[in-house]
């Protein structure tokens, strides 16, 4: 069976959104839950494509540790140890794209790399309304799973079309700066569009006007300690920086739900291990879960993602109020009135509570077309 990711818009009556077009669940042939299933023979190229794609981007941390092993050899070498300085250089000390997205390139997002990527799943993208390209916003998606595949997908890369359901807005991927600190395999983020999650990215990227469009991954890593196949518990409740820049910046707010992003891998949970990789999570930035899935020629074990589908809604946007300059005149900026007044903190909870109920309800328009199989209802933390 052959699956490719398909662009959906969808419009706000989820009877457009009926059985016809809603894609097959984690109990379906294709999710490969046979567990004694080998591979070996009898798939079409196009599968073993989408399966390489998906290897390499897994691979991912013993690759970012081969870029540090060749920077560090060309600059052990005398050749090429002018080259390398320099490099290290104007990536650690001048370069500023991570906050700006000056390196991002449609051929790149474009690619047919990434098709076969969001083929492997496949991901799909929904659009729930019209977002219009005279106003800027911020999306806030959910959840984070363990690396954010949905995320990816949809807006670093053109594989589901994102351009062509959302004319006019200009997107950016928010994701830890630490990631771009990995030398070579940077410049692929970059490329895609990809930027740090820092308050000056956000100035950066929504002071260019009309359509600037940036994409949180609101929970974080802590949601990937709780990213188990059939759930939905996101880390929401203390999350309200988002809020704030929307509100300084005169954006809307979106949701975004990926319906099976928890899905494609398994988690394993103890209790013991909960304490030490939420301190490790703290201090490192990033959480590291123990996940597992299936492998390149056997659906037993793996540490490869399950071909499960993912099906990325895009909500509704829920505008923000501009602040008048003269409430706050008597703090040093926005920002700080937003934080320390005790007006400014409401009107930061209150964005806060309607971004929370568009959220459920997006969920509760769509779990019954993309989350059939939902051992749990949705659950804010």
């Amino acid at each position: 069976i052959t699956m490719s990711a398909q662009v959906a818009e969808v419009e706000s009556d989820p009877a457009l959104a009926g059985p016809s077009s809603a894609p097959r669940t984690m109990g379906s042939a294709d999710t490969e839950d046979a567990k004694d299933s080998w591979t070996i023979n009898g798939v079409p190229f196009q599968r073993r494509l989408q399966t390489l794609t998906v290897m390499i981007f897994t691979a991912g941390p013993p690759i970012m540790g081969l870029c540090f092993a060749a920077v560090g050899v060309l600059a052990y070498l005398p050749r090429t140890r002018p080259l390398a300085l320099a490099y290290l250089a104007y990536t650690y000390a001048f370069d500023k794209s991570p906050s700006t997205g000056s390196n991002k390139s449609e051929t790149m997002r474009k690619n047919m790399w990434w098709r076969w990527f969001s083929d492997f799943f496949p991901v799909k993208l929904v659009r729930s309304t019209p977002l219009s390209p005279e106003k800027k916003y911020i999306f806030g998606y959910h959840p984070h799973g363990i690396i954010g595949v949905g995320a990816i997908c949809s807006f670093a890369t053109e594989a589901v079309g994102f351009s062509a359901l959302f004319p006019g807005l200009d997107v950016f991927l928010l994701t830890l700066p630490v990631n771009f600190r990995v030398p070579i395999i940077r410049q692929i983020w970059l490329c895609m569009g990809l930027c740090d999650s820092s308050k000056t990215t956000f100035k950066n990227l929504l002071s260019r006007g009309s359509g600037s469009t940036v994409v949180c991954v609101i929970g974080g890593a802590a949601e990937a300690l709780q990213a188990s196949p059939g759930t939905l518990e996101l880390h929401l409740n203390r999350r309200k920086g988002f809020v704030r820049q929307g509100l300084i910046h005169g954006t809307s707010l979106v949701p975004v739900i990926g319906f099976g992003e928890n899905d494609i891998w398994d988690v394993y949970q103890s209790g013991a291990l909960e304490p030490v990789q939420s301190r490790l999570q703290k201090l490192f930035g990033f959480s590291m879960p123990i996940f597992f899935g299936r492998g390149v020629f056997t659906y037993g074990f793996g540490f490869l993602p399950h071909r499960r589908p993912i099906n990325v809604v895009v909500g509704s946007a829920i505008d923000l109020p501009t602040i008048d300059p003269r409430v706050y005149k008597e703090e040093a900026c926005l920002e700080d009135w937003l934080c320390k007044s005790e007006e400014g903190r409401k009107i930061v909870d209150e964005h806060h509570a309607k971004y929370a109920e568009g959220l459920m309800k997006l969920y509760d328009e769509y779990k019954d077309v993309y989350h059939k199989e939902r051992t749990s209802e949705m659950v804010l933390v």
